[in-house]
């Protein structure tokens, strides 16, 4: 498989960050009195680490060029700094007069949305030869005629001349180039660049050949520390001429990207897995799930490991700016962290698979974890109908045996598929080998970094725009993951049923070996999932209940949580709840009903497209014309909406 790394230079100590692809090395370690063990070092094999203070980022190039195994061998090879980033994001960027495009400082959202994903980036660099900064004109910035002016103006110009006779000597074919660079007031600085390790080597080889041999002639001979770096300002110059003559070359591809600039560059890390201890926590939600978000993180800190942070990943796309506060206000002083992603530009695509569902288009969010958190290599998904029973750490340990991702069987879909109608669905659609190999998809170990190699995203997207399924983003993970799942002790996934009745009525119908796994999980569970349509927050008396309020009346949410229940009882009372069936209401009247309570309305549908499966005899004949009804009214609901807005 085609490969990349990218290195970040760090001279000193500043914000750091790291995924599979883009790495930290801390540059002249040998004149450090601090080693900054964290990160990779220049000084280890071959390297001229003592003569980065005049070379500055060129010591890491040649670390990496005379270390090349060490590093992974590579197909392609970049270098950017600890302030001055290629920015792979998929934005109209608009760059100063010095070529960069400022931020205030490195935060996750620059990370995401302006480095972007591991993926994207093997998309940008794999598709081209060589990635090379946006080109500046210094005649803007500086009213300087050309480049050899520009070294003139600010440097020792005679330091200049002696390396354009090397490169006479040495390399007299590249002289062409160099005076056409030298007249030209197009510039690249920096010594950024992405390229192919062929291109790599032949320009480690050409450079250093002759900075090495200039450094005969000017070593130690600047006094003030500025000037000193003067291998570096002429290697800047050097490979802008490299960058010249690869242009030239017709058969190249060659990508300008352009370049960030950090401002706030504060010694604290960003990512430093190490120290931090963090466990990553993935989530879907909407502004009106933050109450239900409050009860599971509530959950997840009574049980958690003090000496880690435990970062609930929040994703999102309709969250206010006030609702996120309160809940970050609430575990201010504890070891949960929240951050919160928009992702409303990735679901735009899925809304219209979720009409006239149970399930909005943030189901969705988990297939785009994986790149939207590239600094971790695994992370612990969790629907937020649960409650958290035990360390969320011994779930995060488990060795996920190369598989990308582990989950535990699902005890209701296989009661549910007694039906011979599903359980050929399963076979059929899902292309599994029973009901008995379906996993749940509310409670998730997921490994990040093999989902990444495997480009799931992609896959998962294509596949939920071609499959017809019953249960969304989980039958489509299910299908896709078919071969590629771990499976957790049920204890992980408690899935419990509305009432009792409903859910001894399911237990009663699995093999007894299962019923006796699932019976055990329900007295031990690590984590409790309220999988049925029927809620805690809108009926305490459902199974299992009473543990969900332990947490709830602990949250600032709790009134809020209260009210939404009498109102949701309320209307279970008034003629709505029975609209469907309510002869006195003539079609346009329920109409506006479905209106002005959509979801209640889809809850209703979902109820029914499940109990039509459950029931038999009459009860089941009636399910069936309920569901067939309200999926009707909802259906012309639609089209009546999409009507007056045009209106």
């Amino acid at each position: 498989m085609t490969s990349v790394k990218i290195f970040v230079t760090y001279k000193d100590k500043h914000k750091t960050f790291e995924t599979d692809i883009i790495k930290s090395i801390q540059t002249g370690r040998d004149n450090d009195k601090q080693d900054y063990s964290d990160m990779l070092g220049d000084n280890i094999g071959e390297n001229i680490s003592i003569l980065n203070n005049s070379f500055c980022e060129m010591s890491a190039i040649y670390w990496c060029w005379k270390n090349y195994a060490e590093i992974g061998n590579p197909d392609y090879i970049g270098f950017m700094h600890y302030r001055r980033h290629f920015l792979f994001g998929d934005k109209k960027y608009h760059p100063n007069f010095y070529g960069l495009v400022k931020f205030s400082e490195l935060d996750r959202d620059y990370l995401i949305n302006d480095l972007t994903s591991d993926q994207n980036i093997r998309n940008v660099v794999f598709s081209c030869d060589a990635v090379v900064p946006q080109k500046i004109d210094i005649k803007k910035t500086t009213n300087i005629d050309n480049n050899y002016e520009h070294y003139k103006y600010y440097h020792d110009i005679e330091d200049y001349n002696r390396a354009i006779e090397i490169i006479r000597k040495k390399f007299p074919e590249m002289m062409k180039l160099v005076n056409e660079y030298n007249m030209s007031s197009e510039a690249y600085f920096l010594n950024m660049f992405i390229f192919k390790k062929s291109i790599f080597f032949d320009y480690c080889e050409w450079i250093f050949s002759i900075l090495f041999e200039l450094k005969k002639s000017i070593a130690n001979s600047q006094n003030d520390y500025y000037q000193n770096r003067v291998f570096g300002f002429i290697a800047e110059r050097l490979t802008a001429i490299y960058i010249f003559k690869l242009l030239q070359n017709k058969k190249l591809k060659i990508k300008h990207l352009p370049v960030s600039f950090i401002e706030d560059i504060k010694n604290t890390k960003l990512l430093l897995k190490k120290e931090q201890k963090i466990i990553p926590i993935a989530v879907s939600c909407s502004n009106e799930y933050i109450p239900q978000l409050s009860v599971f993180a509530q959950s997840v800190m009574e049980h958690s490991n003090k000496n880690y942070i435990y970062e609930i990943n929040v994703f999102e796309h309709t969250i206010t700016k006030d609702r996120a506060r309160l809940i970050e206000k609430m575990f201010k002083n504890s070891n949960i962290k929240f951050q919160f992603i928009n992702i409303g530009n990735k679901l735009q695509d899925f809304d219209r698979l979720c009409i006239n569902k149970h399930f909005s288009s943030e189901t969705y969010a988990r297939y785009f974890i994986p790149n939207l958190l590239p600094h971790y290599d695994k992370c612990i998904y969790c629907d937020l109908d649960i409650i958290v029973q035990d360390d969320l750490k011994n779930l995060y340990d488990i060795d996920l045996k190369d598989k990308s991702i582990a989950a535990c069987k699902d005890w209701v879909f296989e009661a549910l598929a007694r039906d011979k109608n599903i359980e050929n669905y399963t076979v059929t659609t899902l292309k599994l080998d029973s009901s008995k190999s379906y996993f749940q998809g509310g409670v998730q170990l997921m490994n990040l970094k093999k989902m990444r190699n495997i480009n799931s995203e992609a896959h998962l997207s294509s596949l939920t725009q071609s499959i017809n399924v019953l249960f969304v983003d989980q039958c489509i993970f299910n299908y896709f993951f078919r071969n590629d799942v771990l499976y957790l002790p049920r204890e992980w996934n408690v899935q419990v049923n509305d009432s009792e009745r409903q859910h001894f009525n399911l237990l009663s119908s699995l093999d007894v070996d299962i019923m006796q796994q699932v019976v055990y999980a329900l007295k031990n569970p690590k984590a409790i999932h309220y999988s049925g349509g029927r809620k805690p927050w809108n009926d305490p008396t459902e199974t299992m209940a009473d543990i969900w309020w332990q947490y709830a009346r602990k949250t600032p949410f709790y009134e809020e949580i209260l009210l939404r229940m009498v109102h949701a009882h309320q209307l279970a009372d008034n003629p709505i709840g029975n609209i469907i069936t309510n002869s006195n209401y003539n079609r346009d009247q329920k109409l506006k009903y479905v209106l002005m309570h959509p979801l209640y309305f889809l809850l209703k549908k979902f109820k029914y497209k499940i109990k039509k499966n459950l029931v038999i005899g009459e009860r089941k004949s009636k399910a069936k014309q309920k569901y067939k009804n309200v999926k009707a009214l909802l259906k012309d609901a639609k089209k009546l909406k999409k009507n007056l807005k045009k209106i």
